[in-house]
């Protein structure tokens, strides 16, 4: 049979062929994917008409905590309250920008990690107060250290923490 590569050896130069199309592809998908946002304010949208959701509602005026632990993501919590502050489904958000060692008396009807924010630190402030916590990061969800994550990058996704719902 004819070898349909040329080289000194098909079955060589076939294997390099499929190599460099794998790595092709690869960095490809990795150069296409959009890279994390955080959380936007069109995902704060989505928030205020999850909100009318929950059981018990909260009310109609909700005190948002933005969440962060570092310089990083103070910056990004002051500028998302400012573009999340007002009218969103049935409620109106008022975001307060708050340090996560200082979550337990924000006096806030609902949480916001921003991201890179451990969840331990909502889930030990919010235990037995019924504060939901929403988050972009679905690990955190998965793992029960925040009850709801929303992202809108490309289509819009939810997701539910089965385990801190029943709590």
């Amino acid at each position: 049979m004819k070898n349909p590569l040329p080289g000194r050896n098909g079955r060589r130069e076939s294997g390099r062929i499929l190599r460099s199309l794998a790595l092709f592809a690869v960095l490809g998908a990795a150069l296409l994917t959009p890279a994390e946002a955080g959380f936007t304010a069109k995902d704060a949208q989505i928030l205020g008409r999850v909100l009318g959701f929950l059981d018990p509602a909260p009310p109609s005026s909700v005190t948002l905590a933005l969440v962060y632990d570092s310089a990083a993501s103070q910056k990004a919590a002051e500028a998302l309250a400012g573009q999340i502050a007002g009218k969103s489904g049935n409620f109106t958000l008022v975001p307060k920008v708050v340090k996560a060692s200082d979550i337990g008396g924000s006096g806030a009807n609902a949480i916001l990690l921003m991201d890179g924010v451990s969840g331990g630190f909502a889930a030990d402030a919010v235990k037995g107060k019924k504060i939901p916590c929403f988050t972009s990061d679905s690990a955190l969800v998965k793992n029960g250290a925040c009850l709801i994550s929303i992202t809108t990058e490309g289509k819009v996704e939810i997701l539910v923490s089965g385990s801190l719902q029943k709590a």
